[in-house]
């Protein structure tokens, strides 16, 4: 639903998080799927590879994918921070007729934050 008195549709913001979820995707599915490729080689009898410490570096590598993997999990708290924050502002829409007291509104709006940190401890311990 549009913003009141606003000329917004309410698409751009969906449009946005379509594709950034969609990058998000494409960008672990690359990680996995070259993780996939170079552990063909893990334990290849070569030299060089041994000198380099291949094995060490497709562990490290299978680590940062998991924890990539857990950015899926803050990517829901805010999927579900957002659908609620839709019907928090459709609540706001239609009461427009009534008052507000101040710890009514921030009874609706503690979760929010609640959530909000939630999902901000979950991308600090990834990014």
């Amino acid at each position: 639903m549009p913003c009141r008195g606003c000329p917004c549709d309410g698409t751009v913001a969906t449009e946005l998080e379509h594709q950034d979820n969609a990058m998000q995707r494409t960008f672990l599915s690359r990680l996995e799927s070259l993780h996939t490729s170079l552990n063909t080689l893990r334990g290849a009898d070569s030299a060089l590879l041994k000198a380099n410490h291949f094995d060490t570096h497709l562990n490290e590598l299978a680590a940062l994918i998991g924890e990539i993997q857990k950015l899926q999990d803050t990517q829901q708290i805010l999927n579900d921070l957002g659908g609620a924050l839709s019907v928090l502002l459709e609540l706001l829409f239609c009461s427009d007729d009534h008052k507000f007291r101040g710890c009514l509104l921030h009874c609706l709006l503690q979760p929010f934050q609640d959530k909000l940190n939630q999902a901000m401890d979950g991308l600090e311990r990834v990014v």
